[in-house]
Parts: structure tokens; C-alpha cells; sequence
């Protein structure tokens, strides 16, 4: 969970520069408190097309923003769900016809100038690992209490390589 929220968030001081931190402005909404149907279209077009036909091309948001989008309709008389579950077994939900992925640590506050959904190639966002995971056995730091401790160290880097494929919903 760590990892995942410094490879989101991250400020690239002391940390990764995060997937959100990267990302460029795609569309910013009109309100700063909710969002449309229209601007997630503006946004996935503010994205270049052959970024768009990329198999890791999709949303990442969070739960509480999935909440809100699934409330969201299609608009002029017309109120089915934008997003629909899928028909087909095995085959995943869609959004606009682009897979989706939830991050907890994606901001959940509708709220001003809240970067809420990002869309893009997440295959140019690149996580490294550095060494593999160092553990080590603390027997004598607990043994007064009948337990053993372990530590455990690692060391990841994370860095959009290319800012233009990976853009965000920011709102107003």
C-alpha cells in the first residue's frame, strides 16, 4: 500500500514522481464539484490516438469517483448508465469502451482543483526496482515479549516517460 501511494502521489522529492504528479492537464472541468460525461469524452481526446489504441490505454480513478460516474447519464432524454457492466463473461466493465483500474490512493474529494480520473498508456509510466527486498530478522529486539521481528527494505523509483500520454480530469 506504501508503494502504491508514493508511485500515485509521489512529489519526486524523496519519493518517485508519481503517476498523478506527472500527468499533464487533459481537461479541467467546468465545476469544482462535479464532473460530466462530456468532459471524460474531452479527456480521452485530449489524448493522442495512438496512445488511445494501446492495450494499457484506461481510466485510473477511485472508488468514490467510480460511484460518481456511474451515476452519470448519456443526458437529452435519454438516462441509461455511462458506464455498463459487461455482457459478456470474462470480459471486464468498461468506461466509454476503455478499461479502468481503481486506486485508493487516487484523490476521492469532489472538491476544488482535485486532479480526480487519470486516462492514458500507462505503459509509459515506469516502475523500477532497485535491489530485491532485504529482510532481516530482529530476535533480540523482542525476545523479552516472546516475539521475533522482522524488517524489510526496498528501494523503487517510478517516472512517466512520456507526460503526453497519460493526462487528467482536474476539476474547476
Amino acid at each position: 500500500r506504501g508503494l502504491n501511494y508514493d508511485m500515485t502521489l509521489g512529489n519526486n522529492t524523496g519519493q518517485p514522481n508519481g503517476v498523478l504528479t506527472a500527468s499533464s492537464a487533459g481537461k479541467t472541468a467546468a465545476s469544482a464539484t462535479a464532473f460530466t460525461r462530456a468532459e471524460i469524452v474531452d479527456l480521452i481526446h485530449s489524448v493522442n490516438s495512438g496512445y488511445r489504441r494501446s492495450k494499457k490505454c484506461g481510466f485510473m480513478f477511485s472508488d468514490t469517483i467510480m460511484a460518481a460516474i456511474k451515476k452519470l447519464s448519456f443526458g437529452s432524454g435519454d438516462d441509461r448508465p455511462l458506464w455498463q457492466i459487461s455482457i459478456r463473461e470474462g470480459e471486464p466493465d468498461k468506461l466509454e469502451g476503455f478499461q479502468y483500474w481503481i486506486n485508493d490512493d487516487m484523490p476521492t474529494a469532489l472538491t476544488t482543483g482535485q486532479k480526480i480520473i487519470l486516462f492514458g498508456d500507462f505503459n509509459k509510466y515506469i516502475i523500477r526496482r532497485v535491489r530485491g527486498m532485504f529482510i532481516r530478522r530482529l530476535e533480540e529486539r523482542f525476545i523479552d515479549n516472546g516475539q521475533i521481528g522482522n524488517i524489510a527494505f526496498a528501494r523503487y523509483d517510478g517516472e512517466l516517460i512520456n507526460t503526453s500520454a497519460v493526462k487528467h480530469l482536474k476539476l474547476a
